[in-house]
């Protein structure tokens, strides 16, 4: 059969529960300095346990307006970014529209400050958690500016100055009719003066359909230098320039042409810019009204905390005080009776 074994008492494990009656009885067994004593205890723990959720609350507070200002200083710079692109866009159209080294060394310096603009973006904590729009926006301002690179190697490729591909056919179209005046040739007068007034044209507007009118005007000019009365060396001299003549317009028609495809290119390029910084400004936004949000429910958390706070402690403290004043009134009330009675 079982064996039932039996602790000593000393083993078993006391009990520290105090029923209600135990406690009255231990606080109407302390003194009255003891009581104070008890009551100052309270009223400083009271004090303490204010100022601690006064210091949370007032701590959360300063975090939510400290992400309010980080929001609002994510947002200028944003508003910086934005108008430096609209200023490197505008530098870029006027510098597409002359090709001229100021311009493009405005534009030059508009890039350096997008790029830096930028890197001043991603620096910030709210960028930093911003990360993916910020990709994307970096990424569309990056193909900007290789896109203004590429259009800077064409318009080395068309060159400047008397070294241009634009100077090199105006002095053809010159040389050819410089000969044809020495030459003597009333013939070819007016097809080379259609071919020059096309080619000034064509190199006032761009327009590619006019580089084909002045090609157009080579036949006939062949067909009145074949009827000329010249020998045919000098008509071979003049058909020899005449090709070269052809040869600087196809070459310049070649970069022209290469050179709008860029600039059309780039339009296209600066256009998709705006969404990608049209979708960061929605979500700065929305931060910063998140943001007020917080903050707004921070002061008043903080003000219904701090009250809550307060009345609990006025409470506990206003019963230890009314449990204090009763443990001491008792005894002179019964020290009043026996006087009495003696």
């Amino acid at each position: 059969m079982p064996i039932a074994l039996r602790l000593p008492s000393a083993w078993k494990r006391p009990s520290f529960r105090l029923d209600r009656a135990a406690l009255t009885r231990r606080f109407a067994r302390m003194t009255i300095a003891g009581k104070l004593r008890l009551c100052a205890w309270v009223a400083g723990a009271g004090l303490a346990l204010i100022a601690l959720s006064y210091w949370q609350a007032s701590a959360s507070q300063a975090r939510a307006a400290a992400n309010f200002q980080a929001q609002q200083g994510y947002g200028a710079l944003l508003s910086a970014l934005e108008r430096q692109v609209e200023q490197t866009r505008r530098l870029q159209t006027v510098y597409a529209i002359r090709f001229d080294v100021a311009d493009r060394q405005a534009l030059r310096g508009a890039q350096e400050r997008l790029r830096r603009d930028l890197a001043r973006l991603r620096r910030h904590p709210v960028g930093v958690d911003d990360r993916r729009r910020l990709d994307v926006a970096a990424a569309r301002i990056g193909e900007f500016a290789a896109g203004i690179d590429a259009l800077n190697a064409r318009v080395d490729e068309m060159g400047q100055g008397d070294a241009s591909l634009a100077a090199t056919l105006r002095g053809a179209g010159q040389a050819l009719e410089d000969a044809v005046r020495a030459g003597q040739a009333p013939a070819l007068e007016a097809p080379l003066q259609r071919m020059r007034r096309f080619e000034s044209e064509f190199l006032r507007t761009g327009d590619a359909t006019l580089a084909d009118r002045v090609s157009e005007e080579k036949l006939p000019f062949e067909l009145a230098l074949a009827s000329t009365a010249m020998d045919e060396a000098a008509r071979d001299g003049l058909r020899g320039q005449a090709d070269a003549y052809q040869a600087a317009l196809l070459a310049y028609t070649a970069a022209r042409v290469g050179l709008d495809v860029e600039v059309g290119s780039l339009e296209d390029t600066a256009a998709a810019i705006a969404p990608a910084l049209a979708d960061l400004e929605r979500a700065r936004e929305s931060g910063l009204a998140s943001a007020a949000r917080g903050q707004r429910a921070q002061r008043i958390g903080m003000a219904a905390f701090f009250a809550i706070t307060v009345a609990v402690v006025a409470l506990v403290l206003g019963g230890v005080l009314w449990a204090v004043s009763r443990a001491v009134r008792q005894p002179l009330r019964e020290a009043a009776r026996m006087a009495g009675a003696i």
